[in-house]
């Protein structure tokens, strides 16, 4: 009893220093606990790829070649070290012939997807931007149409938001997710993956006919422009991402754009049953002998006259219609492959509103505080009357573009095919049904040739 009363009178005159060591002492509980299950997740997974990789392949097969565009400037720069610890094992566990391309700058994926050979599999380690610029430069190949079909993508998220890969591997958890996206390249998990087109319809020769490719979204407009300030706010360290919502309307009000005038047109598809000419009728044969005395010529259809009747598909421009938003936004709605959906915000809105949205898209909730207007389309025609001189920004996939001139977006369906999981390819009744068994690895084994790497120049993207 007295042991307890001398360690109670301690606690109470020394309350500052028992306060912060039971503050810390649960922190590295909490980081303890995490640790080991983590690595006992990482156990499961390394056991699991080991059954592929300890699989015998004929002496004249060669191992699956994978090829990784790694950024390393992604978490902040802790890309490479995560790739390593979470990704890497495993790849090389199922036994994967493994190559590695860093990038240095702006638009080297690209650069590097339009000019690699054939391999397997292409994994872009990184985040949003980098998978933006990966998809642009298979779009924009030469021999676009059979490496679209023969050589899946996959996803390694190690970016910010990672928003195709919180859609394909739905986890909070950072290591779970990394370990998931890797898995599925050995599984061989794929499914289709639709992709938004943005070109550019501007007078000057030297932009108009300018594209680039997307998979996520495109924004433009107040939310966007406030969410990139967030790093200014960096004095308030994980709260700068809220905080950059209550300043940008306060105090950076004249830095966002809160009036865009557009204009919108939307192609509109319809369905147009047509009938077949009438041809004309041929008579009956009149039947010989006694039968024929009763019977009489008729008239009856001639076979070749009989068809069917033809559905058409006609598409149609809208008048454009002008208005001043305050946001527009193009989705992908998750149960529509062939669709596009633009919200367009109004550009009045309060401060509650404002912060209120702001905060909405960070948690992701789909309920929205500021109700759109929406249209869906398989394309769109948008002008937001900038130009060459007086250019303005949006963001594809959460890379920052130059706007120029008058954009149509449009959707390319099932474009693509990606690694995914589980539950996305059980979702798409067109992503591949089986899994292979360490015993069907075999069918991996095709002949890879070793990608080329070519450095591209530094500049701006603009659209």
């Amino acid at each position: 009893m007295e042991r307890i009363r001398k360690v109670g009178g301690t606690l109470r005159n020394h309350w500052k220093k028992s306060v912060f060591l039971t503050l810390a002492g649960g922190y590295g509980g909490q980081w303890y606990w995490k640790k080991m299950q983590d690595n006992d997740f990482m156990k499961q997974c390394c056991r699991e790829a080991l059954s592929y990789g300890a699989t015998p392949i004929g002496v004249h097969q060669q191992n699956y070649h994978v090829t990784v565009v790694l950024n390393p400037a992604a978490s902040g720069g802790k890309a490479r070290k995560l790739f390593e610890q979470y990704s890497a094992p495993l790849l090389h566990l199922a036994g994967f012939k493994v190559s590695i391309k860093k990038t240095e700058g702006r638009e080297e994926a690209k650069e590097l997807l339009k000019i690699m050979e054939n391999c397997d599999a292409v994994l872009i380690a990184g985040g949003d931007g980098t998978l933006m610029e990966a998809v642009t430069g298979v779009m924009k190949r030469d021999d676009k149409a059979n490496y679209t079909f023969k050589t899946p993508l996959g996803i390694i998220p190690l970016g910010t938001k990672n928003s195709l890969a919180n859609r394909l591997f739905p986890s909070t958890d950072q290591v779970r997710q990394l370990a998931e996206s890797t898995m599925a390249v050995i599984k061989q998990i794929k499914c289709p993956v639709s992709v938004i087109e943005v070109e550019n319809l501007s007078s000057d020769e030297f932009m108009r006919g300018k594209k680039l490719f997307g998979i996520n979204s495109i924004a433009m407009g107040a939310w966007r422009e406030a969410d990139a300030r967030k790093d200014n706010y960096w004095f308030f360290a994980g709260l700068k991402h809220r905080m950059t919502y209550v300043f940008s309307y306060l105090t950076g009000h004249k830095e966002v754009t809160w009036d865009w005038p557009i204009s919108v047109a939307t192609l509109k598809t319809e369905k147009v049953t047509r009938q077949p000419d009438a041809q004309p009728s041929t008579p009956t044969q009149r039947r010989s002998g006694f039968a024929g005395f009763f019977s009489s010529a008729k008239m009856a259809p001639n076979s070749e006259s009989v068809q069917q009747h033809t559905e058409e598909i006609v598409e149609s421009w809208q008048e454009p219609v002008s208005m001043e938003a305050g946001q527009v936004q193009v989705t992908m709605p998750d149960n529509s492959s062939e669709e596009l959906d633009m919200k367009i915000f109004p550009n009045k809105t309060t401060f509650s509103e404002f912060v209120s949205e702001g905060w909405s898209r960070l948690n992701k909730d789909s309920s929205s505080p500021v109700l759109p207007e929406v249209l869906s389309s398989t394309q769109f025609e948008l002008d937001t009357f900038s130009s060459p001189e007086s250019p303005r920004l949006m963001s594809v996939d959460g890379e920052e573009v130059e706007l120029t001139g008058p954009i149509r977006i449009s959707v390319l369906p099932n474009e693509l095919t990606m690694f995914c999981g589980a539950a996305a390819a059980a979702a798409d009744p067109s992503a591949e049904p089986t899994q292979p068994t360490p015993a069907q690895t075999s069918r991996w084994s095709t002949p890879s040739v070793t990608s080329q790497f070519m450095p591209a120049t530094n500049f701006k993207t603009r659209i």
